[in-house]
C-alpha cells in the first residue's frame, strides 16, 4: 500500500539525470501497439480486478479509442497520452504511468517559459489564486475560465484522460492543481512567452494578460511552502502532531517515539493528528502509530485480495509470512489473513484525540482514518472522499519499446466505513 505518485516531485528529481529516451525519439506504430498489447496483458495478469471501477466493456472502447488515434510515427510524449489513458480508466491511483520528465526537462534546461499562476481545482474547474510573474494575488472566487482561449473545462477533460483519478475524484485535484504547469506544457497550450486568461469574478469577466516565467520562478511557490512532513508542538493543552507520509523509514518510527514519549511526560488534554496531505505508504507505518493510540488488538483492513503473478511471488519469496503465497499458481486470487495486531507500548495515548483530513489524505492515511472512525476512537476533522474499496501495494513494469514505467496493483484493500458518505 503505497501513496501515489506525483509527478511534479518526479520532475525534480530527474532534473538530476535524463533517461535514455528524449522527446526526439520517435516511435512506430507498430511499437505503440506492441506496447499496448504488453500493458494489457499486465492489466490482467497482475491487477487483482481491474474492471472493478469500470466494465471490461468500457474499458476496451476506451483502449480502442485511445490507439485509433496513432499516425504512423509519434514521439514520446504522443506514447505517452497515448498509452496512459488505458491505465487511467481504471480508476485506481495506484495503477499508473509515470509521465517522461524528458521533454518537460529539455525544455526547462534550454531557457523554456512556463504556466505562472498558482491555481486550486474544485469540480473540474480552476481557481487562480497567485500570478508568480506579477507577485500579484488573487481574490478566492477568481475562476480561469480559459487559457490562451481554450475553455479550462475541456483542458481538464483532456488531463483527466491520462491523470489516474480514484472513484472518488475531488481528493486527486490538489495534486493537479500543483502540476498543472506540466500539464499544460504537455498539452501544449504554452505557445509564447504571453499568456492570455478569460478570468470571472461573480458576475465580471475580464480577460488577463501575463507573462510566463522559469521553473525557478515558480519552484518556491509550489514546493517551498509545504508543510514539513513530521512536526509536533506540545503544551498542556494541546499537543498537535504532524503526520505527513507514513513511508516506514527509521526518521517516522524516530519520531512516533519521541512525540509520544513526550506526550507522556506532558499529558495534553488534546492529542490532534494532521494528516492533510498524507499521500499514503506502508500499512506497518499505520500500524506503528495506531500502537501508540489503542491497548487492544486492532487491524486495519476488513479483507484484502492478493493476485497471484510472478513478480508477486519475486517480491515475497523470502518473506516467510508470504509463504502461503508461493504454493498458488499464477492467476490465482487469495485472501490474505488480516493480521491483528496487540500493542505493547508503554507510551500508549488514551485521551481525547482529533485526526484532521483534506482531500489529499489518501490510501494509507485514508486507512488510518478509516480506523479512527470506526471504533470511535477520536473526531474526524475536515473532508475526505477515498473510497472504502481501494487497490494498492504495486509492482513496478516498464514497455519495452517507448521504454515508459508503470505501476500495477496487486492487492485489494477494504476499509471498514465509506468516506464519501
Amino acid at each position: 500500500m503505497k501513496g501515489i505518485l506525483k509527478i511534479g516531485i518526479s520532475v525534480l528529481l530527474s532534473f538530476l539525470s535524463l533517461s535514455a529516451f528524449g522527446a526526439s525519439d520517435k516511435f512506430s506504430k507498430t511499437q505503440i501497439l506492441s506496447d499496448a498489447a504488453y500493458l494489457d496483458s499486465l492489466i490482467r495478469a497482475v491487477h487483482p480486478d481491474p474492471f472493478y471501477g469500470i466494465s471490461e466493456m468500457r474499458y476496451e472502447a476506451l483502449k480502442s479509442r485511445s490507439l485509433q488515434s496513432l499516425g504512423d510515427s509519434c514521439d514520446l510524449v504522443e506514447a505517452y497520452k497515448t498509452l496512459a489513458p488505458i491505465l487511467a480508466c481504471l480508476r485506481d491511483s495506484h495503477t499508473s504511468m509515470d509521465i517522461s520528465a524528458d521533454p518537460w526537462i529539455g525544455y526547462a534546461r534550454s531557457g523554456g517559459k512556463l504556466f505562472p499562476l498558482v491555481t486550486r481545482i474544485t469540480e473540474k474547474r480552476v481557481w487562480l489564486e497567485y500570478d508568480c510573474s506579477n507577485d500579484r494575488s488573487f481574490p478566492e472566487n477568481t475562476e480561469v475560465i480559459s487559457i490562451n482561449d481554450l475553455p479550462t473545462a475541456d483542458l481538464m477533460e483532456r488531463i483527466l484522460e491520462w491523470y489516474p483519478i480514484e472513484r472518488v475524484p475531488d481528493i486527486f485535484y490538489d495534486y493537479i492543481a500543483r502540476e498543472l504547469y506540466v500539464h499544460l506544457f504537455y498539452l501544449d497550450v504554452l505557445k509564447n512567452d504571453r499568456l492570455r486568461l478569460t478570468l470571472r469574478q461573480g458576475d465580471r469577466i475580464e480577460v488577463y494578460e501575463t507573462n510566463l516565467v522559469s521553473f525557478s520562478a515558480i519552484r518556491d511557490h509550489l514546493y517551498g511552502q509545504q508543510r514539513p512532513v513530521f512536526q509536533y508542538t506540545i503544551s498542556a493543552d494541546t499537543a498537535k502532531v504532524r503526520v505527513g507520509s507514513f513511508m516506514p523509514t527509521d526518521t517516522y518510527f524516530h519520531f512516533l517515539d519521541s512525540v509520544f514519549t513526550d506526550i507522556q511526560r506532558v499529558t495534553p488534554r488534546l492529542l490532534v493528528i494532521d494528516v492533510r496531505g498524507n499521500a499514503g505508504g506502508s500499512s506497518s507505518a499505520v500500524d506503528a502509530l495506531i500502537s501508540y493510540l489503542y491497548p487492544d488488538s486492532f487491524s486495519i483492513y476488513s479483507c484484502i485480495d492478493l493476485k497471484v503473478s510472478e513478480g508477486v511471488k519475486e517480491r515475497y519469496e523470502k518473506r516467510p509470512e508470504y509463504a502461503f503465497v508461493m504454493d498458488q499458481p499464477v492467476g490465482t486470487l487469495i485472501k490474505q489473513p488480516v493480521e491483528w495486531k496487540v500493542s505493547d507500548r508503554p507510551n500508549i495515548y488514551s485521551g481525547p484525540l482529533e485526526v484532521w483530513l483534506d482531500g489529499a489524505t489518501n490510501s494509507g492515511a485514508a486507512s488510518f482514518s478509516s480506523w479512527i472512525s470506526r471504533i470511535g476512537r477520536g473526531r474526524l476533522v475536515g473532508k475526505i472522499g477515498y473510497p472504502p474499496v481501494y487497490f494498492g501495494d504495486f509492482l513496478i513494469f516498464k514497455l519495452p519499446n517507448t521504454g515508459l514505467t508503470f505501476n500495477i496493483s496487486t492487492k485489494k484493500f477494504m476499509n471498514y466505513i465509506n468516506f464519501s458518505n
